[in-house]
């Protein structure tokens, strides 16, 4: 595929729709346009910056777009559900949840959606409002139609700005790596630039009591979204990798989309990922892969994650939000 259509390969497959986010009232004053050399934008009343993402200084032949700088905070989130009166409220799902989990239920997210198998209720919302300290934490327990919503009500607020969506899976990537990066903050491996699972040094090899006991030990939340400058892409993004995974367009796996229904793919790992990998039979410890492009897939658009949110961008090429609303994953073209 020629590298223009990078971006318009998902005009067929995006999430959005404004018909499904209810914005009482007149919409805030119109936001001027960012500059033609502005690298950051604000929309203010909704206290979300923007950074200029520019593919064609990666070599790229494909149009400029502004990517959050963070992950969609709890705070941004419950700003979102107020003007569209609605409600998150995990706090019940997860209690189902759970209560599944100890009756040994064999598959609980084809209940609740939840994909966690290790859950923290610390993290639960109540209603409209997530717990006290965590407003400035990412979002998470969202499914991609939530996050599609947001999106769309973010576009119906400021229509003049073109359309907020989530990103394609190659945005994301050139957003991350640039042309040719190794990790999202540079070329050189810092175990403190991401909020992960970390380890000690695995056990001796062949010790496989132990080694299935350090798998098992996890971080049990994010962290606010801004709490590691060094781990900042040139561009200003924060935490490309780590804390939360994130969703993104995904037209480019046919076979994925419509045998396994995909509901989005994920993205940059979470807080519960650790620096080391299992292949086939054997465990082994090595840390995570330069420039990775795969994290998962969400089998179905109902599925949940307390590690699993997402990041906003802003087409300003798109004034007559021409994405389409809710089409199939049906495009067999690779990124």
């Amino acid at each position: 595929m020629k590298p223009s259509a990078w971006f318009q390969i998902a005009l067929g497959a995006a999430l959005g729709g404004l018909a499904g986010c209810r914005t009482p009232g007149p919409p805030p004053p119109p936001v001027p346009p960012p500059a033609a050399d502005a690298r950051t934008f604000e929309l203010p009343r909704e206290q979300m910056v923007f950074r200029r993402i520019s593919p064609a200084a990666h070599g790229r032949d494909a149009p400029d777009f502004w990517m959050l700088e963070t992950e969609v905070t709890n705070e941004s989130y419950a700003r979102f559900l107020k003007a569209a009166k609605r409600s998150k409220g995990d706090a019940k799902l997860l209690r189902r949840h759970l209560r599944l989990l100890r009756q040994g239920h064999s598959a609980p997210y084809a209940v609740t959606g939840v994909m966690d198998l290790d859950v923290n209720p610390a993290l639960a919302w109540n209603g409209s409002r997530p717990p006290a300290g965590q407003e400035d934490w990412p979002v998470a327990l969202v499914t991609v139609h939530d996050a599609e919503d947001f999106c769309a009500w973010l576009t119906s607020r400021h229509p003049e700005l073109g359309t907020f969506r989530l990103p394609t899976d190659v945005e994301w990537l050139v957003a991350a790596y640039g042309k040719d990066r190794q990790y999202p903050w540079g070329d050189e491996w810092r175990d403190d630039a991401f909020h992960h699972t970390h380890r000690p040094p695995p056990p001796p090899e062949g010790d496989w009591m132990a080694l299935d006991a350090w798998n098992d030990i996890r971080e049990k939340a994010p962290e606010p979204v801004r709490s590691r400058p060094q781990g900042r892409t040139p561009e200003g993004l924060y935490a490309m990798w780590g804390n939360i995974e994130e969703m993104v367009i995904h037209p480019s796996n046919v076979v994925n989309a419509v045998v396994l229904d995909v509901g989005s793919r994920w993205m940059g790992g979470s807080f519960q990922d650790a620096n080391r990998q299992r292949t086939g039979s054997d465990r082994v410890w090595t840390p995570f892969r330069p420039r990775e492009d795969y994290w998962g897939f969400s089998h179905g658009d109902r599925i949940r994650s307390q590690t699993l949110g997402f990041r906003v961008v802003l087409d300003p090429n798109d004034k007559e939000h021409a994405f389409q609303p809710r089409a199939p994953y049906n495009s067999a073209a690779s990124w």
